[in-house]
């Protein structure tokens, strides 16, 4: 299908709601070929085409999943000059999520620092679920901690030895 639909010649001059069906099926196609950057591009030119925020939504969930299944190193390397801002702004959100998505505290703070530099972008308009989590992670700090241990059965003495050397631990 891929080589089907890159044969089409000169897409852009048929009607608007035709041309968002053939740049979704083609970015279809690439993601079915694990060629996901290719996949996100054609999406991220879809949203000048768009006029419902329900379909333009939708695109950004599928851009975004598109680019989270890049490697991270790789997405850092994508982004250049011959690329639009656009699309570099979503490389790099997505950089940023897959890189500081474990430490929220980071997380937010790169963030803010990419909003700066992309104010207006479209992921900031219609986020992608996953973005909006991202966005709401706060940093958990517990203030009481449990510990599971055997301490009878055939596992009893090692359950025992391990609580008695986290107490030891604890009362020094």
């Amino acid at each position: 299908s891929l080589n089907q639909l890159k044969s089409v010649y000169n897409p852009t001059a048929k009607p608007i709601k035709w041309q968002i069906r053939y740049a979704q099926s083609l970015s279809n196609s690439y993601l079915a070929n694990h060629n996901y950057f290719e996949a996100a591009k054609l999406r991220i030119e879809l949203d000048d085409l768009i006029d419902t925020p329900e379909t333009l939504t939708d695109n950004n969930e599928k851009i975004w999943q598109a680019l989270n299944q890049i490697e991270t190193d790789f997405l850092q390397n994508l982004k250049s000059d011959f690329n639009s801002q656009r699309v570099n702004g979503w490389l790099e959100i997505a950089y940023i999520n897959k890189r500081w998505g474990y430490h929220p505290e980071k997380l937010l703070g790169e963030i803010a620092i990419w909003k700066k530099h992309y104010p207006l972008h479209p992921s900031m308009v219609n986020q992608p679920e996953t973005l909006k989590k991202a966005e709401a992670a706060e940093e958990f700090t517990p203030t009481r901690l449990a510990i599971l241990l055997p301490l009878s059965g055939k596992l009893g003495n090692i359950g025992t030895m391990i609580r008695d050397g986290i107490l030891a631990a604890h009362y020094q």
